[in-house]
């Protein structure tokens, strides 16, 4: 509590020390803490001196009575410095608020002096960190979702490749088949070629032995025209899966490399979403 008890109501409150100096510091303040600033010097029951700002625009002039509620009563009534911080939608502008009380050299209560500064610069910052903050936040949310959605194609894309080697290996071993039709057809052809041989020497008798040998031998080139067919065929469908396996193994290492970028840029944002938030907590510190 303030001491009033042995206070002079004819105590002429302008020619203390404290408050004569802090008038001539007044000037000096307001290069310092800026212009958007107000100051006033009250005795215990009236505004003596007010020094408005067309920015905050204090309802106050001298003469006027404290109201109970304000910052420089409350700080005589408690006979300690205070602050205070008068939100916008009771002045239209956010303003902080400084009080001492002033002593005479009985160290009664006499009076206060009061700096009051508007909020408007930091909250202005504060507004533009939140929105970057929040920018980031959902930037950091987009990456993510790519980075999944990419690592998700290169799974899938490693396992289309996986399938098409397998086929790879599964045309490779139709070669064998082909090979075994190719030696039928030529045993066949060879066969058809003695049935042949043995019909002509069997004479008349050998004439229904050559029908079936010459059967025999179109059977053999028959076979054999397919069996080439089917191993142009198989050729080609191995060029085709050996193309095919090229691309993807070029796609997946690009889908790596993007994968690569992305984490870096996940990174980045990481750290630009550390500078916000420590941003933030400053602006936060200067309201």
């Amino acid at each position: 509590m303030g001491n009033y008890a042995g206070y002079d109501e004819n105590y002429d409150l302008m020619e203390n020390d404290f408050v004569k100096a802090f008038e001539q510091m007044i000037p000096t303040m307001k290069k310092v803490i800026g212009g958007d600033t107000v100051y006033g010097i009250y005795d215990r029951e009236k505004c003596l001196k007010f020094y408005n700002n067309q920015v905050i625009n204090a309802k106050m002039e001298p003469g006027m009575k404290i109201p109970k509620t304000m910052i420089a009563y409350e700080c005589m009534e408690k006979g300690v410095s205070l602050e205070k911080v008068t939100p916008k939608e009771a002045m239209g502008i956010s303003v902080k608020t400084f009080a001492l009380p002033v002593f005479d050299e009985k160290h009664n209560v006499v009076g206060s002096v009061a700096i009051a500064k508007s909020l408007y610069l930091q909250e202005e910052i504060k507004g533009y960190t939140d929105t970057i903050f929040n920018s980031i936040q959902h930037l950091t949310e987009a990456v993510s979702e790519v980075s999944t959605n990419v690592q998700e194609v290169a799974a899938g894309t490693n396992d289309i490749l996986s399938q098409i080697i397998n086929t790879n290996e599964r045309a490779k071993g139709t070669n064998e088949i082909v090979n075994i039709i190719s030696n039928v057809a030529k045993q066949t052809n060879l066969l058809g070629l003695n049935a042949s041989i043995e019909s002509s020497r069997a004479g008349e008798f050998g004439k229904g032995f050559g029908v079936v040998a010459t059967e025999i031998r179109k059977l053999a080139v028959s076979s054999r025209d397919s069996a080439k067919e089917i191993s142009d065929r198989l050729e080609g469908i191995r060029n085709s899966i050996e193309s095919v396996t090229e691309k993807i193994n070029k796609s997946n290492d690009s889908f790596q490399t993007q994968v690569g970028t992305i984490e870096e840029i996940s990174a980045f944002i990481q750290e630009l979403n550390s500078l916000a938030i420590s941003l933030m907590e400053k602006t936060t510190d200067l309201v």
